[in-house]
């Protein structure tokens, strides 16, 4: 079964901790973005303004981030509507007791 996120927890992960964010949602794509981002960092040395890239990783995470959650929310959603529809029984009509009246003769 799915857990649903909460969105607030996961925006304010990827907004802190970047791409390291996203592990909350999606380990590959978290890793990736990490990987790309020590990269860039990296060859920062080598060319000037080239970490200017990484403000650009940081955005697009905080991104992915709200599209991950938005989807497994509504997938969990889905999967504990369909779980209801297969464990829910119909109603079945309660019978009422019928008491008969008896009627008093007038003598």
């Amino acid at each position: 079964m799915i857990s649903k996120k909460n969105m607030a927890v996961g925006i304010i992960l990827a907004v802190f901790f970047g791409p390291l964010g996203l592990l909350y949602t999606d380990v590959k794509k978290g890793l990736i973005l990490f990987g790309a981002a020590i990269v860039i960092s990296i060859l920062n040395f080598l060319i000037p303004f080239i970490g200017l890239i990484n403000f650009g990783i940081w955005i697009l995470s905080i991104v992915w981030q709200y599209q991950n959650i938005t989807k497994i929310n509504a997938e969990a959603d889905m999967q504990f509507a369909e779980m209801m529809s297969k464990t829910s029984k119909p109603a079945e009509p309660v019978a009422t007791p019928v008491t008969e009246v008896k009627e008093e003769s007038a003598e």
